[in-house]
C-alpha cells in the first residue's frame, strides 16, 4: 500500500479530492508543485481559483455541479487548461469520480489527471484502466471523514480506521470525538464544528489523549440547494513533527540560556577579579611608598596580609565559577544529610578567613541534629552568605545570627535557615534581583554581588528549595539584611 501512496506522490499525475464548492480536500505533491505550493497549504481553498484560468471558470463551475448531480458521465475523459506557477497554461486530460455514501449523498468528488502536452503511456494507462475509485482514497496518508451534523461518521477512508485498528465499518454512526478523543462532548475548539458554523475551512493542530498530535482541517459540505449537510474532515498524524519541533526549540532554548549564562559569568567575573587586581595593585604602591619609614615592618604585614585575603578571594571566585559549571552539567543526587558538620566547617573556614574582623556569630537551632534532603554542597550555601554578610558591613563588629527552624509548608515539613546581619543592607529593588535567575536583568543592576549568590540559588534549586531575601528592620533597610532558605527535611536519618 505504501508504494501506491509514494507512486501518488512521485508521479507526475495530478491527483484531487474536492467538496461541492470545488474546494480542495486533498492534493498529491505533483498537484501542489504546479503552482509553486504544498499540500498542507492548498487544503481548502478553492481549486477553481487556483487552477482554473478564469476566463473558463463560469462554464467549468456550471460543468462541475452537473457532474456532482449525476448529468454528466463518470467515465468519460474530460479536457481542460489549468493555471501552473509560470503563468503558462497546460491542457490536462481528466477523469472524475464522485464518491457518496450509503443513502446516495455527495461526499466528494476524486479527480485525476495528466498533462496531454507529454505523451506518457504509462500516464494513460493509469487513468484507462484506474476504475476502482478506493484505491485512490484507502492510500492517501491522511483520514478522510465524512461527517454529518451531529458529528456522526458517514463515510471513513482506510487510514482513519487503521489508526484505530478498527474496520470502516465500525466507524459508521459513531462520533469522531468519541473515537479519537475518548470523550463524551465535541472536542474544544473542534475544527469541523467551527468549519459548519463559520462556513468556511477550518484548520488546526490537536492532541488526542494517547499523546499523538494532529493537524485537523474541517470544510462544510451542502446539499444541492445549499444546505450544509455536514463537513468533510481531514487529519494527518503529525506527531512526529511535533516532537522534532518540541526537540528543536528546547535546544534552542537551552543554548540560548548557556550562552547568556556564560555571557554573564564572563561579566561577573571580569569585574571581580579586576576588584581584586586593584587592590592588589594599591597595597603593592603603598609598600613602596612607606619602604623609608620608622614602622615599615608592621605596615608590610599589613599589606602583606591585604595581598592575602585579595589571593584567597580570587581562588574563592574561581572555586564559584568551577562549581556553577559544575552545576550547570549534571544533575546532582540528593540524600539524607545531617546539616551540623557542614555549618560548622562553614563557619571555621569564614572565621579563619576573616580572622582580622570582628566577628560576633550566634546560632540558635532547634536540635542538635537535622537532616535535610541534600548533598555536600550545602557548605557552598553557608559559606557564601556568610562571607556576603561580612564582606558587605562596614561595622567595627560585624553580627551575624542564624536561626534554624524547623516549619510546615503546603503540607510538606521544611528547615528554615535565616542569617540576620548588621551590615549595609539591600534596597528593596535590588532585593527583587539579586537571587533571580532572569540573568540579563541582574547584569545591570547588581554590580558588585559577584557570583557567590548566583551559586547559592544554583545549588538551592537543585535542592528543591527556596531562598529570598528581607531586611532585618522592615522600616529600614539599612540596619542589615535576613536571607532565609527553606529545604524539605529529611524522613530519614543518615545511616
Amino acid at each position: 500500500m505504501k508504494q501506491i501512496q509514494d507512486y501518488f506522490d512521485l508521479s507526475e499525475i495530478l491527483i484531487v479530492l474536492l467538496d461541492g464548492n470545488m474546494n480542495i480536500l486533498h492534493i498529491n505533491s505533483f498537484g501542489a508543485r504546479l503552482i509553486d505550493s504544498s499540500p498542507q497549504e492548498l487544503i481548502g481553498k478553492s481549486y477553481l481559483q487556483l487552477f482554473i484560468p478564469k476566463q473558463i471558470r463560469p462554464k467549468l463551475s456550471d460543468f462541475y455541479q452537473d457532474f456532482v448531480n449525476g448529468k454528466e458521465p463518470e467515465v468519460q475523459i474530460y479536457e481542460n487548461p489549468i493555471n501552473t506557477a509560470n503563468h503558462k497554461e497546460k491542457i490536462f486530460n481528466w477523469r472524475n469520480i464522485v464518491l457518496r455514501d450509503q443513502n446516495d449523498q455527495f461526499i466528494a468528488a476524486l479527480c485525476f489527471g495528466y498533462d496531454k502536452s507529454e505523451k506518457s503511456h504509462k500516464k494513460l494507462y493509469f487513468l484507462e484502466n484506474v476504475k476502482d475509485k478506493s484505491i485512490i482514497l484507502e492510500n492517501i496518508q491522511e483520514h478522510i471523514i465524512f461527517q454529518d451534523l451531529d458529528q456522526k461518521i458517514l463515510w471513513a477512508n482506510k487510514a482513519a480506521s487503521d489508526s484505530l485498528n478498527l474496520t470502516k465499518e465500525d466507524l459508521i454512526g459513531r462520533k469522531c470525538y468519541s473515537l479519537w478523543g475518548e470523550r463524551s462532548t465535541p472536542c474544544v475548539g473542534c475544527p469541523v464544528l467551527e468549519s459548519i458554523k463559520r462556513e468556511q475551512p477550518i484548520s488546526r493542530e490537536m492532541s488526542t489523549p494517547d499523546g499523538r498530535h494532529w493537524l485537523v482541517k474541517g470544510v462544510s459540505v451542502r446539499d444541492d440547494q445549499g444546505k450544509i449537510i455536514g463537513a468533510i474532515e481531514t487529519t494527518l498524524d503529525i506527531t512526529t513533527e511535533k516532537k522534532a519541533r518540541l526537540k528543536i526549540e528546547t535546544s534552542e532554548k537551552m543554548y540560548r540560556e548557556a550562552y547568556t549564562r556564560a555571557e554573564f559569568y564572563k561579566d561577573l567575573f571580569a569585574h571581580d577579579i579586576n576588584n581584586i587586581l586593584q587592590n592588589i595593585k594599591s597595597a603593592n604602591e603603598f609598600a613602596q611608598s612607606i619602604k623609608s619609614k620608622e614602622n615599615y615592618d608592621k605596615k608590610s604585614d599589613d599589606i602583606h596580609q591585604v595581598i592575602n585575603r585579595q589571593v584567597n578571594r580570587a581562588a574563592k571566585l574561581v572555586e564559584n565559577i568551577r562549581k556553577l559549571s559544575h552545576l550547570e552539567e549534571r544533575e546532582f543526587i540528593l540524600s539524607p544529610i545531617d546539616i551540623s558538620p557542614y555549618l560548622q566547617k562553614a563557619l571555621n573556614s569564614v572565621k579563619k578567613n576573616f580572622h582580622h574582623k570582628q566577628l560576633d556569630i550566634q546560632l540558635n537551632t532547634f536540635g542538635n541534629k537535622i537532616h535535610i534532603k541534600a548533598n555536600e554542597c550545602i557548605i557552598d550555601v553557608f559559606e557564601n552568605i556568610l562571607i556576603n554578610s561580612i564582606k558587605h558591613n562596614n561595622n567595627e563588629q560585624i553580627e551575624i545570627l542564624i536561626n534554624i527552624l524547623r516549619v510546615q509548608q503546603n503540607g510538606g515539613r521544611f528547615v528554615r535557615f535565616e542569617f540576620i546581619d548588621n551590615g549595609i543592607g539591600i534596597t528593596d529593588k535590588r532585593k527583587d534581583l539579586i537571587l533571580q535567575r532572569h540573568i540579563l536583568e541582574r547584569k545591570t543592576a547588581l554590580k558588585g554581588i559577584g557570583l557567590g549568590l548566583s551559586l547559592v540559588k544554583k545549588i538551592i534549586d537543585t535542592f528543591n528549595g527556596k531562598i529570598w531575601v528581607e531586611s532585618r528592620d522592615p522600616e529600614d533597610y539599612r540596619k542589615g539584611s535576613k536571607f532565609i532558605i527553606l529545604i524539605p527535611e529529611s524522613n530519614s536519618r543518615v545511616k
